[in-house]
């Protein structure tokens, strides 16, 4: 199938006004009032810029597209009304020619992984949480040699999430990791994921409170909270934080209370031959996007069609999209240097031991997809 235009819905994570200006710079004038009230208006995302790939450069291949409600917004305006602005979103998405769209942030939890905007005839509904749950796994697996433990324990929190329970089980797969703690505020849910997953040799503990994150090495965060709820008090010493979520879910102060530890964005793909034309929370001149806008990005290139990976994606799928990662490796699709608070980390931290950049662009160290990953 022939490659097809691809969008990637976002909504302001943090400062609302400044967000919005980065689409539209005179927003950054409208007070701060008056950029509260736009969420409850009927107004359509606004275009916050376009991406295109080397081999077709003049060619629009895709839109970032900025949804004007707040992520606490999102979380506290009633449940119905947020779904119908996405809905409304996606019908001004579908205008364009899009065949496929990534539900960006926070807009994929508030429609139950996709599933209450998903089956439309014109357009395909993604989440981006394959992608994200393999790269979160590739991620962990470089990071492990900076553990502060020579058999780290890792905990992963939002575990019984859409990316998290994936991750899990992508863990208990690949065998790379022997010690686990999978962390979720329901106890029956947390333990149910926990027992699935345990075997010999893989000692995995359920937990229900963030304050037991203190007991791991390398602590992942796949929540989906409007603000920072992992703080310095949470974390052992030389600890190691994967953040993989947006908003982020991490406090600032740890850079200055805790700098025994070391915090890594979640999630950031290395982009080669694309031109991404839209700030999407990275540095300018990076070269980098987020997994979840990477997976509708694979899809559109191998023309895929119709909604793919909604609500918890299967371990197949994550495995799929790795394989189209691979297939598609000249553009990159492969983990970027690592970040830190949207910062480069410097030198030494791309490959710890040489062997770190387990991924996309050594894919035969990930099974092939099982039939039916498409779905």
């Amino acid at each position: 199938m022939p490659r097809h235009p691809f969008a990637f819905l976002v909504h302001p994570r943090a400062d609302v006004r400044q967000d919005l200006a980065r689409a539209w710079p005179p927003l950054g004038k409208v007070p701060l009032r008056l950029v509260d009230r736009a969420a409850t208006l009927p107004i359509p995302p606004i275009p916050a810029g376009s991406v295109s790939y080397a081999d077709d450069p003049d060619t629009v291949a895709g839109w970032v597209m900025l949804l004007p409600i707040g992520a606490e917004q999102m979380l506290t305006l009633d449940r119905s009304y947020v779904v119908g602005r996405i809905k409304g979103a996606l019908d001004s998405i579908a205008k364009r020619g899009v065949k496929t769209v990534t539900l960006g942030a926070l807009t994929s939890p508030v429609t139950r992984g996709g599933r209450l905007v998903c089956g439309r005839p014109d357009l395909g509904v993604t989440t981006g949480n394959a992608f994200t749950a393999a790269a979160t796994v590739q991620a962990i697996e470089r990071l492990l040699p900076w553990c502060p433990s020579d058999d780290p324990r890792v905990a992963i929190v939002g575990a019984t999430g859409s990316v998290g329970s994936c991750v899990v089980r992508l863990l208990a797969e690949r065998r790379t990791v022997s010690r686990l703690s999978v962390i979720a505020r329901t106890k029956t849910n947390v333990e149910r994921l926990a027992a699935e997953v345990s075997r010999p040799g893989f000692d995995v503990t359920a937990e229900t409170t963030i304050e037991r994150a203190r007991d791991a090495d390398l602590v992942v965060l796949l929540t989906s909270a409007a603000r920072a709820i992992l703080g310095p008090e949470h974390l052992k010493e030389g600890a190691v934080v994967l953040d993989d979520t947006q908003p982020r879910n991490t406090s600032p102060s740890i850079l200055t209370e805790r700098p025994d530890v070391s915090v890594v964005d979640g999630g950031v793909m290395a982009m080669v031959d694309v031109d991404i034309r839209a700030d999407v929370g990275l540095p300018k001149g990076s070269k980098a996007a987020y997994a979840c806008m990477a997976e509708s990005m694979l899809l559109a290139l191998d023309g895929h069609e119709g909604d793919f990976g909604l609500g918890a994606p299967k371990a197949e799928q994550a495995r799929y999209m790795m394989d189209l990662a691979h297939k598609y490796r000249r553009f990159g699709f492969d983990l970027a240097p690592p970040f830190s608070f949207c910062q480069p980390m410097g030198v030494g931290w791309e490959a710890p031991r040489g062997d770190g950049q387990a991924g996309a662009a050594a894919g035969h160290q990930w099974a092939p997809a099982a039939q039916g990953a498409r779905a």
